[in-house]
């Protein structure tokens, strides 16, 4: 799958369940639909009958607040997900390169201020996935709208911009490249500086660019309901 695991970190469901535009698991809209039409179906099920159109009244107060929940549920998980994907990088990650930047320092003789570039993406990482927390309390009060669309719209850029950085940093092993003799180490050890640099600015560029919309272009429209 794109983040590699059995499940998403985003949305916390099996990655099987996934299709290729996997990406639109940040948006709530999507699911909403879903239960819409489902609903639809059941309202005409009952336009004709006088006790099912009693019970669908009681129930509709039911389903108010079970929507309420629902909407709440879908960005807590995330907001949860993000939560742990923190302190992941930031203790087993941060300890894990720590530990690989030592040994190539003393295999390679490389010096620690020109490996600065592998922590240099893990701070984007976590700061990229900060704002990607943050942004789904955001999410939670703003109403369904155009507006809407193009805030989640950028979140999914940034989740993929981020969750590409994150495999480089998980899935590229150091490891490999500490047994490698001196001729293949210059080469391919290049190669992989240029590709996490690329990656961390690519990154850094769309984080940058989401918190300034946020702040200066979407003009979000919160829903007051949802404030109470």
């Amino acid at each position: 799958g794109g983040c590699g695991k059995a499940f998403c970190y985003i949305c916390g469901e099996d990655w099987d369940k996934h299709t290729k535009d996997h990406f639109n698991c940040n948006k709530y809209k999507i699911e909403m639909e879903k239960k819409r039409i489902a609903n639809e179906k059941l309202e005409k099920m009952v336009k004709d009958d006088i006790d099912l159109k009693q019970l669908f009244s009681e129930e509709k107060d039911i389903l108010k607040k079970r929507k309420k929940y629902e909407r709440f549920k879908f960005y807590y998980i995330r907001y949860r997900n993000y939560e742990k994907s923190i302190e992941e990088c930031d203790k087993k990650l941060r300890e894990n390169l720590n530990e690989k930047i030592s040994l190539l320092n003393a295999m390679h003789n490389l010096d620690i201020f020109k490996l600065k570039f592998i922590t240099s993406a893990l701070e984007t990482l976590i700061k990229a996935i900060k704002n990607l927390k943050n942004s789904y309390i955001l999410g939670y009060f703003i109403k369904d709208n155009d507006k809407k669309d193009a805030f989640e719209n950028y979140q999914g850029i940034l989740e993929y911009n981020t969750e590409n950085l994150y495999e480089i940093l998980v899935y590229r092993n150091l490891s490999t490249f500490i047994d490698l003799d001196s001729d293949n180490f210059i080469t391919l050890f290049s190669e992989y500086e240029k590709s996490l640099e690329t990656f961390t600015d690519i990154t850094e560029k769309y984080r940058k660019e989401f918190m300034d919309d946020i702040e200066n272009k979407f003009n979000l429209d919160l829903d007051n309901d949802l404030l109470k």
